[in-house]
């Protein structure tokens, strides 16, 4: 149950949300996380970075972890992510229930590869053998995102509003960088949060813009026609990102078709918010695949000549359905692959050159 006090400051109820934020290193997220208006003794923090160490001397949260070096204190440095997982959730589930405002957990991502080697340990416990997890690696998902999911929803029984922190991180794209970043963390933030908020820095300003990737924050009207209509509150940019700001559009929601210049995206920012990349981009990233794909070939055609590779038309196991499959998937449907072999009969064709016209439709399409 939240605190009156903290109650207070919301135009619209803060209970029960759960507030994923992400951005580069130094833009502000563990500032952001301790600044919502809970008063410390009703705020429980959990810092895997030792980045609210300075901040807790002068604020003094009711309850503070410093996990880096508690935990090494306890397992020695070589100490692994499992026992962390471990330690930490044994940690928040002795939390008092109902006793505080806000849990942050900064960042969540070693707790994260954690929870992912307990269930790959302990497997047998979610109706999976260690033989068929040895066949099938990926049956271990499921349960990795259940037990995720069920986590977080657990720590709702200790504080009102939780928010996590992960960093964004370079993509790679055949064991190269790509260039482009993208926030890290499992998927189960992304299903799970109410509130998705990318930080970043913003020119002439102490404080960081954000970019709303994931919004539930509404209202709701009855329209006697239409039933039930929601209010989007948040614009999609922010700026100042602080929640002040945030409780400003919950007063008063943005207008999302008359968006003001603080509003506004940029291009870069719009591609960020739709998951995609801009188009010249898509064609860096996918020359650069050809060109992985050329080196590949000149090593495989060197491991083929001296014995030591089969030939390239036995790629996908030789099956020519496999091969349709794995291109359909990349945008390129079955009547294209045959135009590009020539023939309706692939097998009369060599598959490493029809792979690599493949993979130049694919650049003449973005």
């Amino acid at each position: 149950m939240l605190s009156k006090q903290f109650q207070s400051l919301w135009p619209m109820d803060p209970d029960g949300m759960f507030v994923h934020v992400t951005g580069p290193r130094g833009v502000g997220k563990t500032i952001f996380t301790l600044t919502t208006g809970a008063q410390p003794d009703r705020m429980a923090v959990f810092d895997g970075e030792a980045s609210a160490a300075l901040a807790n001397r002068q604020i003094k949260c009711k309850v503070y972890h410093n996990l880096i070096p508690e935990f090494a204190d306890k397992f020695g440095p070589e100490g692994r992510d499992i026992q962390f997982y471990q330690y930490v959730d044994d940690l928040i589930e002795g939390l008092p229930d109902d006793a505080f405002d806000v849990l942050v957990f900064d960042n969540i991502l070693r707790f994260e590869a954690g929870l992912v080697q307990y269930v790959e340990a302990n497997i047998t416990k979610f109706g999976i053998s260690q033989s068929q997890l040895r066949g099938m690696p990926g049956m271990k998902w499921g349960p990795i995102k259940s037990l995720y999911q069920n986590t977080i929803v657990g720590w709702h029984r200790k504080a009102g509003m939780v928010l996590v922190t992960t960093p964004i991180g370079q993509d790679w794209v055949g064991g190269r960088p790509s260039g482009t970043w993208s926030p890290k963390g499992k998927d189960v933030l992304e299903w799970l949060t109410s509130l998705r908020v990318w930080l970043k820095f913003a020119p002439g300003r102490n404080e960081p813009a954000g970019l709303v990737l994931k919004d539930r924050v509404c209202q709701y009207e009855i329209d006697p026609i239409k039933g039930v209509v929601p209010i989007l509150v948040l614009p999609q940019r922010i700026e100042p990102c602080t929640w002040g700001r945030i409780r400003q559009y919950m007063e008063e929601p943005a207008d999302r078709n008359n968006p003001t210049k603080e509003e506004t995206l940029s291009n870069d920012e719009w591609a960020i918010m739709k998951g995609i990349l801009p188009e010249d981009k898509i064609l860096q990233l996918r020359v650069i695949e050809l060109q992985l794909e050329e080196e590949a070939r000149e090593r495989d055609n060197l491991l083929v000549k001296n014995g030591r590779r089969k030939p390239d038309n036995e790629m996908f196991g030789g099956d020519p359905d496999a091969l349709f499959s794995a291109a359909d998937g990349l945008g390129v449907n079955r009547d294209k692959v045959i135009e590009i072999a020539g023939t309706e009969d692939i097998s009369e064709v060599e598959w490493g050159t029809l792979w690599e016209g493949v993979l130049l439709e694919l650049t003449k399409n973005s």
